[in-house]
This record gives structure tokens, C-alpha cells and sequence, in this order.
């Protein structure tokens, strides 16, 4: 008897925020770029949390406002360290551009760059690079292709931060889906987790 064929309803809209990327982009401003950036990374972190909490312990816990607590309470439910050891240095980023209004210091920018490839890109590729992803600012320069070290230290945090919301964008939506799977088949034996 064969079995029907598992349909997983899983919404992701609100997965990546399209628009946040883009202005952060097209700004030439520095503190604007990198705070969009981060809050592009928070709301990515967000959208887990209310995808992977049980909806009864959202409504019993206090919501979240600092970024380093949103990603402890997504690491307790289940966001694997590779994308959290990304975000905490982003965060890390961010808070020197925004509270002390200094540029983006290199020495960090350069282990961010680092900690993307060894924890996020070599989980899906084994064989790109960060160095690998460009980005095209369409709006802003059409044509115009952006890769690490063709435009400077904010040019280089977009691609870097561009390619981590990707591959956390497709890290995070398989994890879900395995979550909604498992779920189902525990549900489809009569079995709770």
C-alpha cells in the first residue's frame, strides 16, 4: 500500500526582508547600511523564533528587544550556532557603527568575512568562498557587479551580510521543514516529541 505524498505547508514569507537589503544597498551612508544590515539579520532571527516556538510559549514570554537575547532564545529553539555565531558578529559590527559612530573597523569585517565561510557557506557549498558572491545594484548602478575588495569596507560588509542572510535564509527554511516533517510523521504514528 504505498503512502500519500507529504505536503508541508510552510510559509515563509518574512523569511528575508527583500527591501531592508535593498536600501541598506543603495544608501551612502555607513551607519544607515550597517544598522538596515542588522536589523535585516534581526528580523530573519524573529522570524524563526516565531516559527519555531510552540505559539502558547510565544504568548507566555516576554518578547525579546535586545538582538543578543533574540538569538539566545532562537539557539534554545533549535537556530543552529552557525547562523548564531554569524549574527553575534554582526551584531558586534553594528553596535561600534552605531554607538560609537567610528567606520567599520577592517580586523572585524575581515573575521565576519571569515566566520561566513567557515560556518554558513562551506555548510552549503564545500567548495565556494565568500569571495565567490557578488551582488548587483540594480536601482543604483545597473550593471554594476560588486564582489569583497572592489568598493571598500561598507561595499564589502553588504556582500557579506547579503550572502549570510542567504545561506541562513536557506539553512533556516530546511530546518523548518524537517521540523513540520518530523511533526507529521510523529502525528501520522500517533507519537507526540
Amino acid at each position: 500500500m504505498s503512502q500519500p505524498d507529504l505536503v508541508l505547508d510552510l510559509d515563509l514569507d518574512g523569511l528575508l526582508d527583500f527591501q531592508t537589503l535593498i536600501q541598506a544597498c543603495e544608501t551612502e551612508d555607513e551607519v544607515g547600511c550597517v544598522l538596515r544590515l542588522h536589523l535585516a539579520f534581526e528580523r530573519m532571527i524573529d522570524f524563526y523564533i516565531s516559527k519555531a516556538a510552540n505559539p502558547e510559549m510565544l504568548s507566555f514570554a516576554e518578547k525579546e528587544k535586545e538582538f543578543s537575547r533574540k538569538v539566545e532564545r532562537a539557539v534554545f529553539l533549535g537556530l543552529p550556532l552557525t547562523i548564531a555565531n554569524v549574527a553575534r558578529h554582526v551584531g558586534q559590527i553594528r553596535n561600534k557603527v552605531a554607538h560609537e559612530l567610528k567606520p567599520i573597523n577592517r580586523h572585524k569585517l575581515d573575521h565576519l568575512i571569515k566566520v561566513i565561510d567557515e560556518n554558513l557557506i562551506c555548510c552549503l557549498d564545500g567548495e565556494k568562498k565568500l569571495s565567490d558572491y557578488k551582488i548587483e545594484l540594480v536601482g543604483k548602478s545597473p550593471d554594476e557587479v560588486v564582489r569583497l575588495g572592489t568598493h571598500g569596507d561598507r561595499y564589502d560588509f553588504i556582500v557579506a551580510v547579503a550572502a549570510a542572510l542567504h545561506c541562513s535564509g536557506i539553512i533556516i527554511g530546511k530546518r523548518l521543514a524537517l521540523d513540520k516533517a518530523k511533526q507529521h510523521f510523529l502525528s501520522a504514528i500517533n507519537l507526540t516529541a
